[in-house]
């Protein structure tokens, strides 16, 4: 069968007799499978012991394997608040873009979007860093961002996720503003999700919604 149809399979119903399945021979399983059934468990209070197993393994072997390191990336976007080094790596992630943006040095955006994903149910832990992005949104604009396809590249989604917290909607709107002018100035400037974003929210006062929804 077709690994897009078994991983859609399981995103859809959430089931974690099969989800448990595919983990339990992971490192053989098609990651996309892996993927899907890593997210069954998002938000879990108590993670079983073979998820927080994977979790551990992908994050302990990135810097010795390109492959892991790609899980790792993935990995991310995944809310797992009980297991412990999921949690300080993602905390490292946003101190070390917080210190590079303002110092002017390079700073990982896929890292940094993948955290946002995984926390927009946890707004305060990430308020700081969305305030970051939005302050340094034009400088933010041109950064490159992974997807889920090796290879393939974004610009501008962590800055149109950061305009979405719910505690920063004057800042946002302001950023909004700054936004359609420069694309006022430089027609075809700005990224199009991202122009379309600041369009509803000065035009229609529509924020982005934080939701669980999976996102590439």
């Amino acid at each position: 069968m077709p690994y897009q149809i078994v991983s859609t399979a399981i995103y859809i119903s959430k089931n974690l007799e099969k989800a448990n399945y595919f983990l339990r021979d992971w490192k053989n399983t098609n990651w996309t499978i892996i993927f899907q059934s890593l997210f069954c468990y998002a938000d879990a209070e108590e993670p079983p012991k073979l998820v927080s197993d994977i979790v551990n393994t992908i994050i302990e072997q990135r810097r010795t394997d390109a492959k892991f390191n790609f899980y790792y990336k993935q990995t991310l976007k995944i809310p797992f608040m009980k297991i412990k080094l999921w949690v300080q790596a993602c905390d490292s992630i946003v101190y070390n873009y917080n210190r590079s943006i303002k110092r002017n040095d390079n700073a990982n955006r896929t890292l940094i979007y993948h955290v946002l994903l995984s926390h927009r149910s946890y707004p305060d832990k990430i308020k700081e860093v969305c305030e970051t992005i939005l302050i340094y949104w034009e400088k933010e604009m041109s950064k490159p961002i992974q997807t889920f396809r090796k290879g393939m590249f974004h610009y501008g989604n962590h800055i149109k996720l950061a305009l979405g917290h719910p505690e920063l909607k004057v800042l946002a709107r302001q950023k909004a503003l700054e936004i359609k002018r420069k694309e006022l100035e430089l027609p075809g400037h700005i990224p199009p999700p991202l122009l379309e974003t600041a369009n509803q929210i000065v035009d229609e006062n529509k924020f982005p919604e934080w939701t669980k929804e999976q996102e590439d």
